[in-house]
């Protein structure tokens, strides 16, 4: 069977064969929706896995590597559960602590792999089984310890200042006012009655993506004139400094529609502007070939589909 590259959520990317990760069936259907058993020999399909990243991607892989090669003929009995956990599983989970055990889990759940997340949530359930109260605050508290909250432009240390969370856990203490540049989080904060070095009650994208929004919500709290509000005003040859150095950070187009994306959820009108500007200078005005270039679209046609595609559209031209 072909292989394909898996490309976990922090760009990290993994080339498989096909036969192991058709044990996921979120992956397996993607698959069957792509045509990739129909592709020739060393023709690589990339598979973008948004809701994983790369390192609970490799212990996927591995168990599913063993899996395929130790008990291939177990998909029915383990549709009905699991009660026991395997030496090898044993092995290979020990050392894990409770919060990489969740992120397993959650990404075993995504991809639909039910016998890694029956063992998975089994090997949870015995760390946490028999255990006080206090004991589980323990055990819970153990990734907190390597997220130690990132402190954005700390001051004199009496600014007034809110914690705000990213998917990936990490806690940023950000002064307020900068915040409340942001419009969706302002509304939060008055509609919960956030105090000053209270968490927002609002989970946000990935941390790099939170970031840049960070970012762009300082300038904007520093910014002295007020935008012009339509996105037809933005010149992309004439911005000032900041923006176009914000624009260059972004030069990958997975970063760029991932902040886009979040600037739309958080409401940030001149952000979601700029970057839709963007992306519209991206695509007007160019062929084909310069739009997959600058997207990092793959061109899977044949000379002849393309000659075809050609004629039948020439009426456009």
């Amino acid at each position: 069977m072909p292989k394909i590259k898996l490309i976990s959520n922090d760009k990290q990317e993994f080339i498989v064969d096909t036969n192991v990760v058709i044990v996921s069936t979120t992956i397996a259907n993607m698959l069957g929706s792509l045509g990739v058993e129909d592709r020739e020999e060393g023709d690589l399909e990339e598979v973008p896995l948004a809701n994983v990243k790369g390192s609970t991607l490799k212990k996927i892989l591995e168990w599913a590597e063993h899996d395929m090669v130790s008990e291939p003929n177990m998909n029915g009995a383990r549709a009905r559960g699991r009660d026991k956990i395997s030496e090898w599983e044993a092995t290979f989970m020990d050392g894990w602590d409770i919060i990489t055990l969740i992120d397993v889990i959650s990404a075993a759940n995504y991809l639909d792999m039910k016998p890694f997340f029956d063992v998975t949530s089994l090997k949870a359930a015995n760390m946490l089984a028999g255990k006080t109260a206090e004991e589980m605050r323990e055990i819970m508290k153990f990734k907190q310890q390597n997220f130690e909250p990132i402190q954005i432009d700390p001051g004199n240390g009496n600014t007034p200042h809110v914690i705000l969370k990213s998917s990936d856990h990490q806690l940023y203490i950000v002064d307020r006012g900068v915040v409340e540049v942001i419009p969706k989080l302002k509304s939060i904060m008055e509609e919960m009655k956030v105090k000053d070095g209270e968490q927002v009650p609002f989970i946000l994208d990935y941390s790099s993506s939170v970031e840049k929004v960070i970012e762009w919500a300082k300038y904007q709290k520093n910014k002295q004139s007020e935008s012009s509000g339509n996105e037809n005003d933005i010149d992309l040859d004439n911005l000032p400094e900041f923006e176009k150095e914000f624009l260059e950070s972004l030069s990958d187009p997975g970063d760029l529609f991932e902040v886009l994306s979040l600037a739309r959820k958080l409401e940030m009108r001149d952000l979601k502007q700029l970057l839709s500007k963007k992306i519209v200078s991206m695509i007007v005005g160019k062929t084909d070939d310069e739009i997959r270039k600058a997207f990092k679209v793959k061109n899977d046609f044949t000379e002849e589909e393309l000659e075809w595609i050609r004629k039948e559209n020439s009426w456009i031209q």
